[in-house]
């Protein structure tokens, strides 16, 4: 059997162009010597989600980790340096097979960070509006469809209510992989504010995956697939496959988390994935 190892690092592609170089700012990795992994990494797969964005003035990455109890770990972008954790609330964050798994940040810069449950089980989503402020619930789906939260993409603006939290599931319904997606209404209770729905709307079928699938959405809906076992697949705002998907020889097939980055002046798009590279023998 052949032997992987997970490479916390992206891949850049320009679809249907040869691949871009990127540089480092900063870096945790236990490949270096001394290793530099934080202690709350982990090796039991126990940290798995991570966002980037602004949250008030300061620009952030957030990284979910469940090594030690579960936290949200501030980080500032610029350097790396962990600046704190976010506060938790007394009883908020409860429930799901795992209680906190993966985030996005939203274009107003709210943090959610998902839940994952297995099929039956209760998908949650909890919201922070500050690095101070304690989480809300924004969702609780209390019947998921299939393997839910192993990773969700997040898009648009809550204040605006154009906010989405996307979610496939990383076991078949219906023999196919399928993209949910929770959209915000008006909230009666309070006048001018946006909610999420509670239950998602099905998005597209798609071929099925063994593993972390995950939704690049573009700013005008269209949007990119790929989970483990599979290829990047493009599609509208809809869910109609657009083209072909990508080649084996581009795309390692083991990859996944699939993010959309943006266009150069060429009108290509540029994506990333998370790959995994054969770990070394000694």
């Amino acid at each position: 059997m052949k032997k992987f190892t997970s490479l916390f690092a992206v891949l850049v592609l320009a679809i249907g162009v040869s691949a871009v170089t990127v540089e480092t700012n900063w870096q945790f990795s236990a490949a270096t010597v001394p290793g530099t992994l934080p202690v709350w990494v982990g090796t039991g797969n126990l940290c798995r989600g991570i966002a980037y964005g602004k949250m008030g003035v300061n620009e952030r990455v957030f990284v979910v980790s469940r090594e030690g109890g579960n936290l949200v770990h501030i980080l500032n972008a610029a350097t790396g340096v962990e600046v704190g954790t976010l506060p938790m609330g007394t009883g908020v964050v409860t429930g799901s097979y795992f209680a906190i798994n993966d985030a996005g940040m939203t274009e107003d810069g709210k943090l959610l960070v998902g839940s994952m449950a297995l099929s039956g089980g209760e998908f949650k989503v909890y919201r922070w509006d500050s690095e101070t402020s304690d989480p809300t619930l924004a969702i609780s789906y209390p019947a998921a469809l299939g393997r839910m939260g192993d990773k969700i993409t997040v898009a648009g603006n809550i204040t605006t209510g154009t906010a989405r939290v996307y979610a496939a599931t990383a076991t078949a319904v219906d023999g196919k992989t399928q993209i949910y997606y929770f959209d915000m209404v008006a909230d009666d209770a309070n006048p001018g504010k946006f909610k999420f729905v509670q239950s998602p709307k099905t998005l597209a079928s798609v071929t099925t995956c063994t593993s972390n699938p995950g939704i690049g959405v573009k700013q005008n809906g269209d949007f990119y697939f790929k989970g483990g076992g599979t290829q990047i697949s493009g599609y509208t705002a809809t869910g109609t496959l657009i083209g072909a998907e990508t080649s084996s020889s581009i795309v390692g097939s083991a990859g996944n988390t699939i993010r959309f980055i943006g266009k150069d002046d060429f009108n290509n798009d540029y994506v990333c994935y998370f790959g995994m590279v054969p770990a070394k023998k000694n």
